[in-house]
């Protein structure tokens, strides 16, 4: 029954989509969109249960994000499952309604915040800006939530996350000596942060790409 349930509801999700894009760019969307609404009327509750989903997504989106290579030699073996919980109750909808103009401070006040919360000797501000990072990364790729809290709008703002290998290949797309060096990820201060992104902006820029997307260009174009 469960099965059938969110069979229904993904469904019914599609059948939406189908529907918007049919009505605006099919010459036969008329008629498709009355067949469409028609097999729709079969599951009146999809609606409800692709509601109830969001926490779900966004649950699995903060466990994801932090792996134990995530926050490898920090010292603290549960840090990793510490770290899926606070980023669970971080307000999306905080950053939405921020906006691009506000993104700045709500990030910076947002990693304050989860390095506070983080167990005793392992609360450093690269490592809370990290995991965030990649938190709203993976809840901005992820359509329903980037739908539900309108996060399309910060992906020009987002951040690259950051660690050793990221950085290793954003300094070999700049010129020598124009990054700060890079001891860890737990050495990392707000200064050296805002060069690196400083860098990374300009560089996705010249490939008109984002920021936030160079984690993958860098791993796709590793070999």
């Amino acid at each position: 029954m469960h099965s059938q349930s969110n069979s229904s509801t993904i469904h019914c999700y599609y059948l939406h989509v189908a529907v918007h894009r049919y009505s605006v760019t099919d010459p036969y969307g008329p008629h498709r969109t009355k067949r469409l609404i028609a097999v729709h009327r079969r599951f009146p509750a999809g609606w409800t249960v692709m509601k109830n989903m969001i926490p779900r997504m966004k649950r699995w989106i903060a466990y994801t994000s932090v792996g134990t290579s995530t926050v490898r030699g920090q010292g603290c073996p549960g840090l990793a499952q510490e770290l899926r919980q606070i980023l669970n109750d971080v307000d999306l909808a905080t950053f939405a309604t921020g906006g691009r103009k506000g993104f700045p401070e709500l990030l910076d006040v947002q990693t304050e915040s989860i390095r506070k919360l983080m167990p005793r000797g392992t609360r450093h501000w690269g490592v809370a800006r990290k995991v965030l990072n990649i938190f709203l990364r993976g809840a901005t790729y992820n359509c329903f939530l980037r739908d539900r809290f309108k996060l399309q709008q910060l992906e020009p703002v987002l951040e690259l996350p950051l660690d050793k290998w990221t950085v290793k290949a954003l300094k070999l797309r700049s010129p020598p000596r124009s990054l700060p060096r890079w001891k860890a990820i737990k050495h990392l201060t707000h200064d050296d942060s805002d060069r690196f992104q400083t860098q990374a902006s300009e560089w996705a820029a010249s490939k008109n790409s984002l920021r936030v997307h160079l984690d993958i260009v860098f791993w796709v174009d590793r070999d």
